[in-house]
């Protein structure tokens, strides 16, 4: 768990963790960290789903989870 935003980011960018955060953090130039859009609309939420580039399964695992629940 992270105390703050750059603690959290720097967890995900080790690989040790998956987050949900708000789009304008989009435009952050992190290393070893990519953002992907959550498909679908929300009329309470608008998120997208931050993972590192290299797969793990718990990222994996997410993904599929997300994927499937979006399309249903």
């Amino acid at each position: 768990m992270a105390d703050d935003l750059i603690g959290l980011l720097s967890q995900i960018a080790s690989g040790l963790c998956v987050s949900l955060l708000p789009e304008p953090l989009r435009d952050l130039p992190i290393p070893g960290v990519s953002f992907a859009s959550l498909q679908g609309r929300s009329p309470l939420l608008e998120a997208m789903l931050v993972a590192v580039r290299r797969p793990d399964a718990a990222v994996l695992r997410l993904l599929d989870l997300i994927t499937r629940h979006a399309s249903t």
